[in-house]
């Protein structure tokens, strides 16, 4: 379970941040190993489309160079300094700017060396571990959509601005995906997205376990997400989601509306009319064979 001490450190700088201790920092080390893992086999090289309920498409895809961000790491700062140069290509075995990705993998690599790195006062450091900890768990609920326990929020943040007086978000994600996170302190995991300038598809921008997540409900469109459609150029596939998870997400919806007065709408239209077509055609075949 994510921790009150947790927390407290995700958003500090990492010269702010205590070391945590050799099992925390091995443990972190292994989820981070584990998210990589699930990054390899699940989304690199795979593009997705949700198709939601109000008609529309949402194209996204989760590349390789966003990894080292969505789960805290920041691959570049090392780079614009002497010592964070010096310490990277000692450590790290990285003499010259690499892609993030490039970091990312020879962290993991040299877990070890990176940890008596993080170990010593006054050295460049490299890692949050509490932040790292949470982006990972984060990141490997995100691998569950084919359970459709996810809700999906068309986000105009004007709104949030209007309506919050929390410092909290800065960057500009136009639509969030959130799932149950079964923890006690924050029930909501979420993800923002934003279109990738160089592509068609949208992708992760922040990865986030905010305490206060029913602000980024307040006046916002919500939407179920009805199918995801998975192309690894090799082969296509298409998870459809059942009317029991439709029910199950729109009473989730209702719920936090109703806890916290968000006067959100949700957008049930195209599911709807989905559902309609369906029972007509029903009817249609039992009076071909009356």
């Amino acid at each position: 379970m994510i921790s009150r001490k947790e927390l407290q450190y995700v958003n500090k700088k990492i010269g702010n941040v205590p070391y945590p201790g050799d099992d925390y920092a091995e443990q972190v080390m292994a989820e981070l190993k584990e998210a990589h893992d699930l990054f390899k086999a699940q989304y690199n090289g795979k593009t997705y489309n949700m198709i939601l309920s109000n008609g529309q498409e949402f194209p996204f895809s989760i590349m390789d160079k966003n990894l080292c961000h969505m789960l805290g790491i920041d691959g570049k700062s090392m780079f614009n300094s002497e010592y964070g140069r010096e310490v990277a290509s000692k450590v790290l075995g990285l003499d010259y700017f690499v892609p993030t990705y490039e970091v990312l993998q020879r962290i993991i690599e040299r877990s070890d060396d990176v940890i008596d790195n993080e170990r010593k006062e006054g050295s460049y450091k490299f890692l949050n571990f509490y932040k790292t900890m949470i982006k990972c768990a984060i990141f490997k609920k995100m691998t569950t959509f084919k359970d459709f326990n996810f809700g999906f929020i068309n986000f105009d943040k004007s709104k949030y601005d209007q309506n919050t007086t929390s410092s909290y978000y800065s960057p500009n994600s136009t639509s969030y995906i959130f799932m149950p996170s079964e923890e006690v302190l924050i029930p909501y995991f979420m993800v923002g997205f934003v279109k990738d300038n160089n592509s068609e598809f949208h992708v992760p921008e922040t990865v986030i376990a905010p305490e206060d997540y029913y602000n980024f409900f307040i006046e916002q469109e919500l939407l179920l997400p009805l199918q995801v459609l998975i192309d690894d150029n090799d082969s296509f596939t298409k998870w459809v989601s059942s009317p029991e998870e439709l029910l199950k997400l729109i009473n989730r919806y209702e719920n936090i509306i109703a806890k916290h007065n968000t006067r959100s709408k949700i957008n049930i239209y195209e599911a709807y009319k989905l559902a309609l077509t369906q029972l007509a055609s029903q009817g249609n075949q039992r009076k071909l064979t009356m």
